[in-house]
């Protein structure tokens, strides 16, 4: 049952990026249709943030996934272990699935090994253990982070909660989601403001960072902003 919920998950993940692939534009242009005119621009700039961010997420998942195997290819080599590639791919493609996949191809690589010399099964783990702790503590965050603009502990916290409330499919897009709501709080509540307050400062007041403040009407000791 659990294999065919995960299997479940995976077909669903996919069936939504192949939806909005097929359906982006449509979308797009229902959002241009609905927003005034002087907001299309803006909506069209989020639209294509939030697509880069995605891209950015699934080229770090990738590259996470690449470098797991690789450190585990290379270690299992180094200790003569037979099929190292196998096992290192096994590990590698699964450690793509949030929280569960390390451990499933851990385990399953693990119990490969171990079916042609137990020795060799312990050699596997023990390798799996220690690179998923790197896995887990710092590559993950830190790609992800650095894909998403979002802090490490925030990837880490997101991965968790969306594992725990929807299962893979939580896991899978909890990143995606953290960087959609952060791109729009930027876009349209922290740029805006920004924005607002550069612009009264322009129109009303001069600051100057030896003591005064000087507007048009009035000058006061401290530097405080004073508008017209």
């Amino acid at each position: 049952n659990d294999l065919g919920g995960l299997l479940g998950d995976l077909v669903l993940v996919f069936v939504m990026g192949v939806y909005w692939l097929t359906s982006r534009d449509k979308i797009a242009d229902f959002i241009e249709n609905v927003l005034a005119l002087r907001s299309r621009y803006k909506a069209n700039q989020i639209i294509l943030e939030v697509e880069t961010a995605v891209g950015s997420y699934v080229r770090g998942v990738v590259a996470v996934a690449l470098i797991v195997g690789v450190l585990n290819f290379i270690a299992l080599l180094i200790l003569n272990v037979p099929n190292a590639a196998i096992y290192a791919f096994i590990i590698g493609v699964m450690t793509m699935l949030p929280v569960v996949g390390g451990f499933i191809g851990g385990g399953g690589a693990t119990l490969l090994a171990a079916l042609t010399s137990p020795a060799h099964g312990a050699l596997v783990f023990v390798v799996f253990v220690l690179i998923q702790q790197l896995e887990t503590h710092y590559l993950t965050p830190r790609v992800m982070s650095r894909s998403m603009r979002i802090d490490p502990l925030l990837v880490i916290i997101g991965i968790l909660a969306g594992f725990t409330l929807y299962g893979v499919v939580g896991g899978i897009v909890a990143v995606p989601i953290i960087g959609t709501i952060t791109i729009l709080l930027r876009s349209l509540v922290i740029e805006p403001q920004v924005e607002k307050v550069a612009n009264k400062i322009e129109g009303g007041a001069v600051i100057l960072n030896t003591g005064e403040s000087i507007t048009e009407n009035e000058t006061t000791p401290g530097g405080i902003i004073i508008g017209r």
